[in-house]
């Protein structure tokens, strides 16, 4: 059965007033030079980064020219030279200078280990290299293919500075989504032992589904990460009440939202992607008129939620729909932890502070109190100086270049 497309006012509002939201790609503004480059290329490969190369040799001479990164090894980058200007000599070492297109420039030491000349192809084998270039570099092809995902770049020895940066935020409008959903769910819940692997993607639909905002994390069309928030009423239970009574003192159906469903493609863990979801989601639950969140997690991943100011009931009960796994309700109040009431300030710096700035744009009440605003004013100074601290660490440990195991240097 093919999963019929949801329409409810909370899809609507969500992707009006978040339509704004795009995928925080690098700039591209890097100078004119290389603009009028791109328009005397028009007939390049468009999904490949594209970076200039400034090629020095052990004499000096040197050589320059605007190529296309079309593939990545172990630490074998193969370029395309559009214009097949280059001449490099098999197996000699250069120093190369790439500046990619946000104006960002880094060098290593490379060899080349081939060239195809009449396809103005080449392959560097980087021999010294920075963490920056290694970030750097992961970040390019990431944002250019979808073939790239934090764990190919951990395969390729690379990294990625911000997934969430790259990737786009959405609500799902079309049942081509919906599908693609439920195959994110088959793939994320087989490889957590909650659904079996020869399961089917659409069996993984059910009815609350049909009343739920589902949000989506796209990396270019592709979905990666998704969850969906359920908004039930009087008349409607909560998913939850399928598997357990809630108590008495619990708050009202209509003044929850309940979020459920949370997966993450096992190519995308591990990354700040899940976060950037939450994100998201704490947007669209700041237009909807109720206070409460509840969710549930399995208990290993229960510290995931109570680090970001959910707090744990200590409901429990089997999850009858995902092979019978324990899981753990948690709550939260929606103003509390966006006024960072009982959450960490280094975890609410880098969650909420985001999401209070929109709360503020949007004019939302959220009424704080003075003791609130003092808090929030702390923990904007701690974030700014833990960022600064940790952006020169971190920079400090990414620019020393090392040398690659040459044992790993196998074409």
């Amino acid at each position: 059965m093919r999963p019929r497309l949801r329409s409810n006012a909370a899809t609507v509002v969500a992707t009006d007033v978040l339509s704004e939201n795009k995928s925080a790609r690098l700039p591209l503004d890097m100078t004119a030079n290389l603009e009028r480059a791109q328009r005397q290329q028009d007939n390049s490969p468009k999904r490949f980064p594209r970076v200039h190369l400034q090629i020095q040799s052990d004499n000096g001479q040197k050589q320059d020219q605007f190529v296309f990164i079309y593939n990545m090894t172990i630490h074998l980058i193969h370029f395309v030279d559009a214009q097949k200007q280059l001449k490099l000599e098999l197996g000699y070492d250069y120093k190369f200078t790439m500046t990619f297109n946000d104006g960002y420039s880094q060098s290593f030491l490379g060899r080349i280990s081939y060239t195809k000349n009449q396809q103005g192809a080449f392959g560097v084998r980087m021999i010294r290299c920075s963490g920056l270039l290694k970030r750097t570099l992961g970040q390019q092809l990431m944002q250019f293919s979808s073939r790239f995902t934090p764990r190919k770049l951990q395969e390729l020895d690379l990294a990625c500075e911000s997934v969430k940066e790259i990737c786009k935020f959405e609500s799902v409008t079309t049942d081509d989504d919906m599908l693609a959903v439920l195959e994110l769910r088959r793939i994320a819940y087989s490889r957590a032992g909650k659904v079996s692997d020869d399961c089917n993607p659409e069996d993984l639909e059910d009815k609350f589904d049909q009343r739920a905002i589902i949000l989506v994390a796209k990396h270019h069309d592709r979905v990666v990460a998704s969850l969906r928030l359920i908004l039930n009423d009087q008349n409607r239970s909560c998913e939850h009440e399928q598997f357990v009574v809630l108590p008495k003192n619990f708050p009202k159906r209509e003044d929850i939202i309940e979020i459920t469903r949370v997966c993450t493609h096992p190519d995308y863990r591990g990354s700040d992607l899940l976060q950037g979801l939450f994100q998201y989601a704490s947007k669209i639950a700041l237009l909807i008129d109720r206070p409460y969140i509840i969710g549930s997690s399995t208990p290993s991943l229960l510290g995931l939620y109570t680090r970001i100011g959910f707090h744990s009931t200590k409901i429990k009960y089997l999850h009858q729909d995902l092979n019978n796994q324990a899981h753990v309700i948690f709550l939260a109040k929606k103003t509390d932890i966006l006024l960072g009431r009982g959450v960490n300030p280094l975890y609410w710096q880098s969650m909420y502070e985001d999401v209070l700035r929109f709360a503020i744009e949007e004019d939302i009440r959220l009424f704080a109190t003075r003791r609130d605003a003092i808090r929030i004013r702390i923990f904007r100074i701690l974030g700014r100086m833990t960022r600064k601290i940790d952006h020169i660490l971190k920079n400090r440990r990414l620019r020393r270049s090392a040398y690659i195991d040459e044992t790993l240097l196998i074409d």
